[in-house]
């Protein structure tokens, strides 16, 4: 079997251990980073999980003052970082337990420093980077390093995290011709290619001819689907089409039309960031 190299050649495909690392930036949103990095290890007996959190003191920042007057005004609504640590740990330790342990291939690993350099550099090994919907500064920070700067393969998952999720059964395509999508699907092979259907979903008349050369070279053959769009979104359209066909999740490359993640995100990457409920594999 073939498979993606940096370049976009192609390489034999690895058999080494899944590497994960799922990002647990913050208390609201490391319980589900840590469950939808679980599942997507289930596609390997021998798949690692790594749960990294940066603690962001502000007196180590290499910033303006402005920002470190930032940082330290969110102590009143947050707590210090080293309260958001401990409450952040103290979530892992409980889902370490719950899980009985993970048979010693999960790992709690810290660094003090900025969100998005760590992330940068403990992220450059991983097959997968996990996070959930950030709701803080370092989640969003944490997000746009992990999904812009380094264009890892980043499975991003919805809030809350209520129920543990299975993913990689029913895998949905959003298909849109260009070096994003087609990175996608790559990157997302090792679940692609165990999953029980795969659908490849289009809005209008977008060409699928890339997408299933892909596929086809990774003896997957996927439902097609082209539709219209609907009353709402392209990405609202996709997200609906993906339920209706009982995916468990999302593949799609990641657009931005700016530098600034919040405001300027392309339409379907924003609606997938934003509200979307359905976790999505996605690379820039």
């Amino acid at each position: 079997m073939t498979t993606e190299t940096t370049d976009g050649n192609s390489a034999r495909a690895s058999t080494a251990a899944t590497r994960i690392l799922a990002l647990v930036p913050d208390p609201p949103s490391a319980l589900a980073s840590l469950k939808i990095a679980w599942a997507a290890a289930a596609v390997d007996p021998n798949a690692r999980v790594t749960a990294l959190h940066v603690r962001v003191e502000p007196s180590s920042l290499y910033v303006s003052d402005e920002e470190i007057a930032l940082q330290q005004l969110r102590e009143s609504r947050e707590g210090t970082p080293r309260e958001r640590r401990d409450r952040t740990f103290e979530i892992y330790s409980r889902w370490l337990a719950s899980i009985g342990g993970g048979d010693g291939r999960v790992k709690w690993h810290e660094e003090v420093g900025a969100e998005e350099s760590v992330v940068d550099e403990e992220g450059a090994a991983a097959h997968l980077v996990t996070i959930a919907r950030p709701v803080t500064i370092d989640g969003r920070e944490a997000l746009h390093a992990a999904l812009f700067r380094h264009r890892h393969l980043v499975l991003h998952t919805p809030l809350p995290a209520e129920a543990d999720p299975v993913i990689g059964r029913v895998m949905a395509i959003a298909w849109k011709p260009g070096e994003a999508a087609r990175r996608a699907i790559f990157r997302a092979m090792r679940w692609l290619g165990r999953a029980d259907e795969v659908h490849l979903i289009t809005v209008g008349r977008d060409d699928v001819d890339g997408a299933l050369s892909i596929l086809d070279d990774f003896g997957i053959e996927p439902h097609v689907h082209r539709i219209s769009r609907g009353a709402g979104s392209v990405g609202d359209t996709i997200v609906a089409q993906a339920h209706a066909l009982g995916a468990d999740s999302l593949v799609l490359g990641a657009y931005r039309r700016g530098q600034f993640l919040s405001t300027i995100l392309g339409g379907v990457t924003r609606d997938v960031l934003r509200h979307g409920d359905l976790p999505a594999f996605m690379v820039h």
